[in-house]
């Protein structure tokens, strides 16, 4: 009796998992019930063959190989699933582990100290030394006021150093950059060394910002997992930023042209650019997988034409592979 409720359970499972006509269906047929009860090989069969669906989709998605590789001029680039579970799987790689400057791809980690180093709601005024900074972007004014919260759109959408470092300064950017450092290290990024929260290039001599395309994978998922309210800022096109008084202060346009609709075949979940003189064009895309099952982690370093290089990762994830 305890093997026909096993063997019954197992079928019944199946059924559900994999599509197998129904049990009822089974249980219809008289013969195949009572060869079942008298034949626990059966059942075992039916094992075998779960055993084996389950790793053919634990191997998903497999290449395609009359699909071909695309030529990525790049210095460094990197493709990677992330399943649902936590698993990953490499779909495309270019010199992953080269240390390369990444120019405001920085920003993510800035972003991630500040979020996990300050109380979201707390107010920062932005300091003389800040608006110094190069780079216009954020169209701020000194002792303009924001939380830090609100900091993060110009900081992330527009990659606003002005924001970087009013951020920074809270903590002391010393100390602040310490922390970038500190959770690199947590997160196993060996690559990976800050000397600055903006990613500019510093003056003649001094050191760059550097990390390597996997490294970057692995920031990024880090994000997305542990501050979702944060990750979702990346998958803005436009923002209307509001002081510390609620006021409206400017609309913030995000940097990444690839937000808009380019044709893709999947939902772009967040993106940001990055560039230098140094460092060229750096470009970071995450996007839902195929079938829903995960996301797509793809980075671009030292690109002379980072869009586009982009698009080719995409495609060859999407068309290079069978889900």
């Amino acid at each position: 009796m305890h093997t026909k409720i096993v063997a019954a359970a197992f079928i019944a499972s199946l059924s559900l998992t994999w599509g197998i006509p129904s049990l009822s269906h089974y249980l219809q047929d008289a013969f195949f019930w009572k060869e079942l009860s008298q034949n626990p090989e059966i059942a075992a069969a039916f094992l075998q063959e779960d055993q084996l669906k389950k790793q053919v989709l634990s191997e998903r998605p497999t290449r395609r190989e009359e699909f071909q590789i695309p030529s990525i001029e790049a210095k460094a680039a990197f493709s990677v699933l992330v399943r649902k579970d936590g698993n990953e799987k490499v779909l495309f790689t270019k010199n992953q582990r080269t240390a390369l400057p990444i120019a405001s791809l920085t920003k993510l980690m800035t972003a991630l100290v500040a979020a996990q180093t300050y109380p979201l709601e707390k107010e920062i005024a932005i300091s003389g030394h800040a608006l110094a900074t190069e780079g216009p972007q954020g169209f701020f004014e000194e002792e303009d006021t924001f939380s830090v919260k609100n900091l993060l759109y110009p900081l992330l959408m527009e990659s606003s150093n002005d924001a970087a470092v009013a951020l920074a300064e809270q903590e002391g950017e010393p100390s602040f950059v310490r922390l970038m450092n500190g959770l690199a290290e947590i997160l196993r990024m060996d690559q990976t060394s800050f000397f600055n929260p903006t990613g500019l290039d510093p003056d003649e001599g001094d050191a760059i910002n550097v990390s390597s395309a996997r490294d970057l994978a692995i920031l990024i998922e880090y994000l997305k997992d542990s501050h979702p309210e944060v990750f979702d800022i990346l998958s803005l096109e436009t923002f209307d930023l509001k002081d510390a008084e609620g006021y409206f202060h400017h609309t913030v346009l995000n940097t990444d042209e690839l937000l808009k609709n380019q044709g893709f075949p999947t939902k772009i979940l967040g993106g940001k650019t990055g560039y230098t003189e140094k460092a060229s064009g750096c470009l970071i895309i995450v996007v839902q997988s195929p079938k829903d099952r995960g996301y797509i982690v793809n980075v671009v370093l030292g690109s002379d034409n980072r869009f586009e290089e982009m698009k080719k990762l995409i495609q060859f994830a999407y068309e290079g592979y069978s889900w």
